[in-house]
């Protein structure tokens, strides 16, 4: 609570670069070889990240760019937003389960 209080007013020790990496280092090794997010920069309280692909599922991707972000949220407050990249295409909607009426009414031709 202290460290956000500081970094609020400009006060912490720590640089808001030297803060991210630090997040990123605990994320990073929590999910092994699946992947691995990067910091790219950080530019008038924006904040870039990357996501490197290292065999893990979409899905497992997403929720380390999610954790990420959390991350870096919490360790560097003062940051207005956070960016990332890297993540691979969200996978195509399914068809839906349900016939429609007007499939129902024409008789199933098309």
């Amino acid at each position: 609570m202290v460290a956000g209080l500081l970094a609020l007013h400009g006060l912490h020790p720590r640089t808001v670069d030297e803060r991210v990496r630090a997040a990123l280092a605990d994320v990073t090794g929590a999910v092994g070889d699946a992947g691995r997010v990067e910091l790219v920069g950080v530019e008038r309280g924006v904040v870039s990240l990357r996501v490197v692909d290292g065999g893990g599922s979409a899905s497992v991707l997403q929720a380390l760019a999610q954790v990420a972000v959390r991350a870096v949220e919490q360790a560097a407050p003062e940051v207005t937003r956070v960016e990332v990249t890297g993540l691979p295409p969200p996978p195509a909607a399914a068809p839906p389960a349900l016939i429609s009426v007007d499939h129902l009414l024409a008789g199933g031709r098309r």
